[in-house]
């Protein structure tokens, strides 16, 4: 089933919502047979895999949620929207879902979100694919590091950020290529981070922090796949080449003329890769 334009109702038509751990994450499932768990990134949803689900559900049943604070699903005040905190919310998920062992791929914060999931839960991981991964401590773009200022941060990101600075983002820091923007898909996760606008904003603070991944690369015990663009202007290639190196047994593979967001930039190669390795 294809979502046409992120109309909310065909949104939600498309999914369901589950509890997790008690909190409710908004959960879009596809295909049959072994179930693979897809982990999106920072301030985005599931959508970011728009362009692949069905292509991966040919042979798999795939599971894609919006964390906490993304997209649909809820944005409980309390909720720390640390790392740890998501894994073991996406454990819940598991739990509810009736599901054992996944393969599992996070991109970007979500493969921070992985990365925690493995080390932390190995009897729910069989394979694992971290896709220009959180996973050491990097520099936020120029974008978002205002909203990390002492006192002044916070009412910056809460009065001053625009879906123009959005837009920004995507077009310098995400994208190789400015034309793989999809304007449509730019409003609708603006309007989700207006509302979840508290939540996003102290995701961005446990991302900026990285806190806890640093250690975890060598705890993953499970086949595991480092897969990366080339130019990724978010995360640079050293830390893939980093990463498949201090996780046991790792396998890696670059993806040329790729910026920081493969399943959008490159899904039939994305596919491919991602294929090859959970087969």
């Amino acid at each position: 089933m294809t979502v046409p334009a992120y109309d909310d109702a065909a949104l939600l038509a498309a999914g369901r919502f589950v509890d997790a751990a008690g909190v409710r994450l908004f959960v879009r499932e596809l295909g049959a047979g072994a179930p693979l768990l897809l982990v999106h990134g920072y301030g985005v949803s599931h959508l970011e895999y728009r362009r692949v689900l069905e292509a991966l559900a040919r042979e798999r049943r795939v599971i894609a949620p919006d964390l906490p604070g993304h997209g649909e699903s809820a944005a409980p005040a309390r909720y720390p929207y640390s790392y740890a905190a998501m894994a073991d919310t996406l454990a819940g998920m598991l739990d509810t879902l009736g599901l054992g062992r996944v393969a599992l791929l996070g991109h970007s914060m979500g493969g921070g979100v992985a990365l925690h999931l493995a080390a932390r839960y190995p009897a729910r991981v069989d394979r694992l694919i971290l896709c220009d991964a959180a996973c050491y401590p990097a520099p936020l773009p120029s974008e978002g590091r205002p909203a990390l200022w002492p006192v002044l941060g916070p009412l910056l990101f809460r009065y001053a950020y625009r879906e123009r600075d959005l837009r920004r983002y995507f077009v310098r820091r995400v994208y190789r290529d400015p034309g793989a923007l999809d304007e449509a898909l730019v409003a609708y996760y603006w309007s989700r981070v207006k509302r979840h606008r508290q939540a996003t904003y102290a995701a961005l603070r446990a991302v900026a922090s990285a806190e806890g991944l640093a250690a975890l690369p060598r705890e993953v015990a499970c086949p595991t796949l480092v897969l990366w663009g080339q130019h990724d202007r978010i995360f640079p290639l050293a830390h893939g080449e980093r990463l498949a190196r201090e996780i046991p047994g790792a396998s890696f593979e670059v993806l040329g003329g790729c910026g920081h967001a493969p399943a959008e930039e490159q899904p039939e190669r994305f596919v491919d890769a991602v294929s090859r390795f959970i087969a």
